[in-house]
């Protein structure tokens, strides 16, 4: 049973959407609360996208807590700031360990078929690795964070000799985030913490963990 002060907040929603009554179309939530960072952006996209795999990562998306979402956007904001400046993908991969999955982010602007085939193989090797039973993934296009195509992974997890080869050397991604090399950051770049402040304002000479 849905309480009463939820359950009218959807009703107007429903009535304000397809009937055009007055009233807020989305109800107060994680949408709203959100609404100013790119998971925002890439939930507002899904809801136009037919693809069953897009689809199913923005309910996942949709599961997450509010400091995760945070992390992501963060993450997502890095990533598109890299694949603009050196044109090559990049990717970030959350490993949700309590729920048993994962997901992966994929900056790309490869060609859709090339970037929707790394996608899936970033998403197999990950699930792989983690012993999960689902995993999913959405590729997004570098500059506008637009998403492109999506993957869903989901089946029990059984061992494969290609697949341990494959992933023999990869290190496991800690609860929330993928480790990540350490690039070289320009002292007068933004600092990779997401504060907005040249990296020589920030964290410069900051201990690290």
């Amino acid at each position: 049973m849905v309480g009463d002060d939820v359950s009218v907040d959807l009703d107007i929603a429903m009535a304000a959407r397809r009937s055009g009554i007055p009233g807020a179309q989305t109800p107060r939530g994680i949408l709203t609360r959100l609404q100013s960072t790119v998971i925002a952006q890439v939930l507002s996209e899904v809801e136009d996208k037919e693809d069953p795999a897009v689809i199913e990562c923005g309910f996942m998306l949709l599961t997450l807590g509010e400091d995760t979402v945070l992390e992501a956007a963060r993450q997502i904001r890095r990533l598109n700031k890299m694949a603009q400046r050196d044109q090559k993908p990049h990717d970030f991969t959350m490993n949700l360990s309590a729920a048993s999955s994962g997901f992966t982010f994929h900056c790309s602007n490869l060609p859709f078929e090339e970037a929707q085939r790394r996608l899936y193989g970033h998403c197999l090797v990950r699930k792989y690795a983690q012993h999960a039973t689902s995993w999913f993934g959405i590729c997004l296009r570098p500059g506008d964070i637009k998403v492109r195509t999506g993957a869903t992974l989901q089946y029990q997890w059984t061992q494969d000799a290609t697949l341990d080869d494959m992933t023999k050397n990869m290190r496991a991604a800690e609860p929330g985030a993928e480790p990540r090399a350490k690039a070289k950051i320009g002292r007068n770049e933004l600092c990779p913490c997401g504060s907005g402040s040249k990296y020589k304002k920030c964290c410069l000479g900051k201990p690290t963990r």
